[in-house]
């Protein structure tokens, strides 16, 4: 009877707080279903297990995922605050259901989690509604009755709504359900036989379900661990996660370990296509295309999402080199494919295979540079420009302190490209940028943003050798551009960066101008927040 213990197991990490959380009912496909959403961010659709509600399966990791993401919750027919109606429960239906809902509150693509039932709706709803889904995370799932475990579909068989090991979901359920809780022997009914449904899903059904999938298991679950590798295996994009020492209840009693894995894999861009980059895409209104500097990747710009994505749909690129983008066979083609026009062509491809053209397009420095070469010669694909503080050089050319400007940047780049081509590790090379002055720096940094440097210094030498210096761009070329743009600037930023800025605004035809208090040249982790808002509201204008 171990697997009976797994649903004792599961009954123990029930939220404490009782009081119903903020959210409403909503008509889909003539049934009402309970909605509520928590945080800002990238929508992560939580589905709860059988007899359970939103709260009781994951009221623990919710404000720990709601500070990342905006967490969807939603309650199936008959269970929590949604009302129950007088047909048998079937998991095509609430798939079909919460797809539905989904739809009528404009949520998709999104990330679905779910947890036992949950987990195979989650599957269920990839497979009949790709369009609504992005990733999936499911834990304790299972495609076929053959797949629980012996003792688990013998309690299924029998189980009483008065047993033991039901008490704390039955009071959960009295509390919130509009049905009143002498209706829960008819929710336990309903839910054993929908537990004991022969075949859900085959596995040529699980072939075709493209998103990536991270398929969850303890070691002593319910479910078999051959049939969770089973579906795992008939996942053609998929992970497997088994937690040592554990049962069926994941997201309550191993919150602490599930967390760092679930939102890494959450948080883990779109494997590079046929368009040569990785991308992430997250939001829902015009869209924006944003792209890192030297040195970075797409998660530079992840703290400015949450408020970005409110009004914009966001793709964040990687640039070719940059993570998780693969390295070339040979450092030769690395550095002689790094050049800015090769960037360029990538993000059109982009821009165009994402058949949302024109766009909002963002650049930081380096992909400042990328950015306004490819809105230079295909003006076509851009409907504004965000310039921060883009490295543009040549706009101070011929001018007294430029050419000064010029030198300076010229020899620091040469000085970090003998050390490199010395045999010096790019990664001593990039900690030594920002300890010159002071030592420790580097390491003060939040271990997130070390990462991204960490990832991505081996990119240090081909930014060096085809760097923004030698780009060539005259204000005759920035009166060329007819777009509205906006540029933003570091109120701490270097004097050469102003001098840009500056050159640049007298030149472009439709230019705004801001600057951010506080921030350096590294606006996008100084001032995050305050960066998003300056560019949602320039793109709305």
């Amino acid at each position: 009877m171990a697997s009976v213990a797994c649903v004792a197991a599961a009954l123990l990490w029930i939220a404490a707080d009782p009081s119903p959380p903020p959210g409403r009912l909503v008509d889909v496909n003539g049934v009402k279903l309970w909605f509520e959403s928590h945080g800002k961010g990238a929508p992560v659709v939580l589905l709860h297990g059988g007899v359970n509600t939103f709260d009781t399966t994951f009221g623990k990791v919710t404000p720990s995922l709601a500070s990342r993401y905006r967490v969807i919750g939603v309650e199936q027919v008959g269970h929590g605050h949604s009302p129950d109606v007088d047909r048998p429960y079937g998991y095509e239906q609430m798939a079909d259901d919460t797809a539905a809902l989904l739809a009528s509150q404009g949520i998709g693509p999104a990330d679905l989690v779910g947890w036992s039932d949950g987990g195979i709706v989650a599957l269920l709803i990839a497979r009949r509604h790709p369009e609504r889904v992005r990733r999936v995370a499911v834990s304790g799932a299972n495609i076929r009755v053959d797949g629980i475990t012996p003792g688990f579909a013998k309690w299924a068989r029998s189980v009483s709504p008065d047993d033991p090991l039901l008490a704390a979901l039955r009071e959960a359920y009295g509390k919130v359900s509009p049905d009143g809780a002498a209706h829960w022997p008819v929710l336990v009914k309903k839910d054993a036989a929908l537990w004991l449904t022969p075949v859900i899903l085959d596995r040529d059904e699980l072939a075709g379900i493209a998103a990536p999938t991270v398929v969850i298991s303890g070691d002593r679950d319910s479910v078999t661990l051959e049939h969770t590798i089973e579906i795992f295996r008939a996942l053609p994009n998929a992970q497997l996660c088994v937690l040592p020492a554990t049962g069926h209840a994941t997201f309550g009693p191993r919150a602490e370990w599930l967390l760092p894995m679930l939102t890494s894999f959450l948080d883990a861009p779109d494997k590079p296509s046929a368009v040569g980059i990785a991308s992430v895409t997250e939001g829902k209104g015009t869209p924006l295309f944003v792209v890192h500097g030297g040195w970075g990747d797409l998660r530079s710009f992840s703290r400015a999402v949450p408020i970005l994505s409110e009004r914009s749909t966001v793709t964040r690129v990687s640039l070719r080199l940059h993570w998780p983008n693969p390295w070339p066979a040979s450092e030769k083609e690395a550095y002689d494919g790094y050049l800015i026009e090769n960037h360029a062509a990538d993000l059109v491809k982009a821009i165009e295979s994402s058949g949302r053209a024109p766009v909002d397009l963002l650049g930081h420095s380096y992909g400042g540079v990328v950015a306004v070469a490819l809105a230079r010669t295909r003006p076509d694909l851009v409907r504004r420009l965000i310039l921060v503080e883009p490295s543009l050089y040549g706009l101070l050319r011929g001018r007294a302190d430029g050419e000064k400007f010029i030198s300076d940047e010229a020899k620091w780049r040469d000085g970090l490209l003998a050390r490199i081509r010395s045999g010096e590790d790019p990664l001593a090379v990039a900690r030594g940028m920002y300890e010159g002055a002071r030592p420790g720096t580097f390491d003060a940094f939040p271990e997130w943003r070390r990462r991204i440097l960490i990832d991505n210094a081996r990119t240090l030498g081909p930014v060096l050798t085809h760097n923004w210096v030698d780009f060539p761009f005259t204000c005759k070329d920035a009166a060329s551009l007819r777009m509205p743009v906006l540029i933003v600037e570091g109120e701490k930023t270097d004097a050469d960066m102003r001098e840009i800025d500056s050159v640049l605004a007298g030149c472009l035809p439709d230019a705004r101008r801001v600057v951010l208090p506080n921030a350096k040249h590294t606006i996008q982790f100084d001032a995050p927040e305050a960066l998003a808002r300056a560019v949602a509201e320039f793109v709305v204008r």
